[in-house]
């Protein structure tokens, strides 16, 4: 019996000894605290491919873990997707003996959402599939594995199927040199056989570009319609054994603490969009009557906004006539005489001398107003750079119980950064756990990493179950020390930012801004297009957004509505800059961040049908055919007044000749852009 029990203990030993030496991945997403970084052999970090944007790094209520929610464009045929950076030499299979694991979990969302049959996990073929290999889930929820050898084309099928919406681990195993047994399909842990009978397939040609999750090729077309997490791509054939215990129930995550229980139950508000009122900067000026805040009130909803976060810094300064308490009262008063449901809420601006005794008279000055904007019966206060005075303790200490408000403030990070990294945002959340939500004020910086920020943030809060306010900019271009700007290409970086937005699923919008001139960062109208004169010039000669203001209007809708709306009528809008990045500003000055201007003119054209779209501006022109939907165009830039039309069936049906001409002789504009529309 001795004996037999020391066998025993050395089969279990050698049994474990043969997992803890399984071979180690060479590439390994575990997607901790929402990073990319690849824990396998061959280190570095996945980036982002594809479609900007549409990868969401989340906490999976049902997991428990981190997961990359991958989502896809509007028609379904793209979709986000991340790739390896300097891939390209490994795994390629290029040799009879090569050997290749694939293992993974995948939430599949099920074979609706795009007409083809396949589905991307994890490839490296071109666009043209005439090299590489690619893993794929069929419309049916079959597992495919397909090549390319010097015969050409070839594939395989898994027997057996994967349920649609419910996390299952899939794997495949590769040999290219065996006869017998060098593809197999794995469905949680289990082989699950191969359609026909497998007489080897390897060295496939090697097509040399990076590993791609999420789609069939480089182009990032066919995409998964689902989620992934815990990804192993191993450059060996692992045992049954062991991928059966990488199906094993996945590890669990320690941040935050208790995301897996709220996330799924927790209540969200509708999904709304706001505008970030600057109080100190009424369009009408600083003595703007109830009659003037009406005005803009109805031009924010006629866009489809629901309401303004009052931006306010000197509540009660004298010198400030009226006070920023008095035109906050009269915005409020407004939207009540207006009665059309207009929101409200105090974004309190502490950048500013504001402290916590105002910040208390702004919550007790208007929490019972009817159009005090509301989540379960609480009252919903936001700031900007509340940390200055520790607004989260100093709120939840003062304001309990049936006082209780609904804090949404925009913190910053420690140290401060406006485009915080992943660990900073993880920062603030880890000393602001106590609060109902969080709002990102990105403003100053590209479309792109705007949207790489907001992302962060969303991942963590939303992941958390709070409820997450994302911003939307249209352009920034500060002033005096503050002299920089950061190149939107026309609406084509706002528009980054409502997809973004409208693809990360968050709660809110909030536009950023409504009415700051001194950033440029406004989409109010203050006079037709052709105006350039406002507050007696005090922040220079001012130029029309009215551009960035009316397309925004169909990504509103998008956002709220939570569905593309249909083109029913043929729309342009046209932004530009009326001068060249190389003429200096008025006071002989360049912005920073001028080298990374774009000297063009740039148009969204909205389509029901098929058209051509043309630019014509001096000895300058462009011809764009466009099928119907939403297209972002540019044309090279030149001196003269730019003209626009669409045409269709040989019969011009739009034309538009712009308010405001390009001159190379002097930059009143001040590198601020000028937008309109074909109306």
């Amino acid at each position: 019996m001795k004996l037999k029990l020391i066998h025993l203990a050395l089969a279990v030993l050698c049994a474990a000894a043969l997992r803890s030496h399984a071979a180690e991945p060479v590439y390994q997403l575990r997607f901790d605290a929402g990073e990319l970084k690849n824990t396998g052999s061959a280190g570095g970090e996945a980036q982002q491919a594809g479609i900007l944007s549409l990868v969401d790094v989340v906490i999976d209520a049902d997991l428990g873990i981190y997961a990359a929610n991958l989502k896809m464009s509007a028609n379904g045929s793209q979709g986000g997707a991340l790739a390896f950076p300097e891939s390209g030499s490994r795994l390629q299979l290029g040799g009879l003996s090569d050997e290749l694991t694939l293992a993974m979990w995948v939430k599949w969302r099920g074979p609706h959402a795009h007409a083809d049959k396949r589905h991307g996990l994890v490839s490296t073929m071109p666009a043209k599939k005439d090299a590489g290999w690619a893993f794929s889930i069929l419309e049916d929820g079959r597992l495919q594995f397909n090549w390319v050898n010097e015969k050409g084309g070839s594939f395989r099928t898994s027997s057996a199927s994967l349920a649609e919406n419910q996390w299952t681990h899939v794997a495949i195993r590769w040999q290219g040199g065996e006869k017998s047994g060098g593809l197999e399909f794995f469905i949680n842990g289990e082989p699950v056989g191969v359609n026909e009978k497998w007489t080897g397939g390897g060295p496939i040609k090697k097509s040399g570009l990076n590993l791609i999750l999420g789609v069939m090729d480089e182009a990032a077309y066919l995409p998964l319609n689902g989620s992934l997490a815990e990804v192993n791509i191993f450059g060996s054939a692992l045992s049954d054994e062991n991928i059966r215990a990488l199906a094993q129930a996945p590890r669990q995550s320690a941040l935050p603490q208790e995301p897996a229980r709220n996330v799924a139950k927790a209540v969200r508000p509708p999904r709304m969009v706001f505008a970030h009122y600057m109080v100190a900067l009424p369009t009408a000026g600083g003595d703007a009557s109830v009659e003037d805040y009406k005005r803009e009130i109805q031009q924010a909803q006629a866009l489809g906004i629901d309401g303004f976060a009052l931006n306010s810094g000197g509540w009660t300064i004298e010198k400030k006539i009226p006070s920023y308490k008095e035109r906050t009262r009269r915005i409020y008063e407004a939207a009540k005489q207006l009665g059309t449901g207009f929101k409200l809420f105090i974004s309190a601006d502490f950048a500013t001398k504001l402290n916590f005794p105002e910040f208390t008279d702004m919550v007790l000055s208007f929490r019972d107003h009817p159009n005090q904007l509301k989540v379960d019966g609480k009252a919903v206060i936001s700031s900007y750079k509340g940390e200055n005075i520790d607004l989260t303790r100093n709120a939840r200490t003062a304001f309990t119980d049936e006082n209780a408000i609904f804090l949404i403030p925009f913190l910053r990070s420690n140290p401060q950064a406006e485009l915080p990294s992943q660990e900073l945002v993880e920062g603030v959340f880890r000393a602001n756990q106590d609060l109902d939500g969080f709002f990102d004020f990105g403003a100053a910086g590209s479309p792109q990493d705007l949207c790489a920020a907001t992302k962060r943030m969303a991942g963590v809060w939303m992941g958390a179950g709070k409820v997450f306010m994302a911003p939307v900019t249209p352009y920034y271009r500060g002033r005096g020390k503050n002299f920089r700007m950061f190149e939107s290409r026309g609406f084509e970086g706002m528009a980054m930012q409502w997809e973004n937005a409208i693809n990360l699923g968050v709660d809110w919008v909030e536009i950023v801004t409504w009415n700051d001139w001194a950033e440029s960062s406004y989409i109010a109208q203050f006079g037709t297009p052709a105006d350039t004169q406002f507050w007696d010039d005090h922040y220079g000669k001012m130029l029309s957004h009215r551009g960035f203001a009316e397309a925004s209007k169909h990504y509103i809708k998008w956002f709220k509505d939570a569905k593309q709306p249909a083109i029913t009528e043929d729309r342009f809008f046209y932004f530009y800059r009326v001068h060249p990045k190389t003429t200096p500003a008025p006071d002989g000055r360049f912005p920073r961040g001028v080298e990374n201007a774009e000297d063009r003119i740039y148009a969204t054209v909205f389509l029901k049908a098929p058209a051509v779209f043309t630019i014509e501006c001096g000895d300058v022109s462009a011809r764009f055919p466009l099928e119907a939907g939403v297209h972002h165009v540019s044309s090279e830039f030149a001196q003269g007044t730019p003209r626009f039309q669409v045409i269709r069936d040989d019969q011009v049906v739009l034309a538009k000749t712009a308010e405001m001409p390009i001159s190379g002789d002097s930059a009143w504009g001040n590198f601020n852009y000028f937008s309109s529309s074909n109306l």
